[in-house]
């Protein structure tokens, strides 16, 4: 398992620390003129898209792992923070009360303060203070303006002028998908 997981590493690294070009220039003198290259060049096309897919996928599976170790390290110290806090804030709140000037007690390797910190508005029931607001408090509600693409086509299509806004024309794009057992035949194929 831990060579498996070097490797995975190792290809990550890379992946990250070697990108480099991998298309091929129109100068090489390659063109598809035949069924067999056809057939080739599309064989490319769908390995780099699986290859890409592979990669995305050990992506996401290396951020996941991050992600957790992250949240485990990160967890320990969280918890000595909140627990320390509830220890000291008892002993901070007196000292400073007895004070005689300033809201700061200074200790020997830090200063601790009370601040108040701001109010806030907990919302409760959105949709009976969206309701309300939307009659007696405009400003508290705000009104998000976009531009509905579904819509602008449809006007565009029917004749209408809108400034700031064209209609582009749909391009034909290439799609490549696996034929059945294609897998199969490609691996003889690539073996020959």
């Amino acid at each position: 398992m831990i060579q498996q997981e070097q490797h995975t590493i190792d290809s990550l690294e890379q992946i990250l620390f070697n990108i480099r070009e991998s298309s091929v220039s129109p100068e090489t003198g390659f063109h598809v003129d035949s069924e067999d290259k056809a057939a080739w060049t599309a064989r490319k096309i769908l390995q780099a898209e699986q290859r890409i897919q592979k990669q995305k996928q050990l992506a996401e599976a290396y951020h996941a792992r991050i992600d957790r170790w992250l949240a485990e390290t990160v967890r320990e110290d969280t918890e000595s923070i909140i627990w320390f806090r509830t220890l000291l804030r008892p002993y901070a709140v007196k000292a400073i009360a007895e004070q005689r000037k300033g809201k700061t007690l200074k200790l020997f390797s830090a200063s601790v303060s009370m601040r108040k910190l701001p109010d806030t508005a907990k919302i409760t029931d959105e949709q009976s203070a969206l309701k309300y607001c939307g009659k007696n408090l405009k400003n508290a509600v705000e009104v998000k303006k976009q531009l509905l693409r579904s819509e602008l086509k449809k006007a565009l299509q029917s004749g209408v002028s809108i400034p700031g806004v064209s209609l582009v024309e749909g391009e034909e794009e290439l799609y490549i998908t696996a034929e059945k057992g294609a897998a199969k035949q490609e691996a003889a194929h690539d073996a020959a």
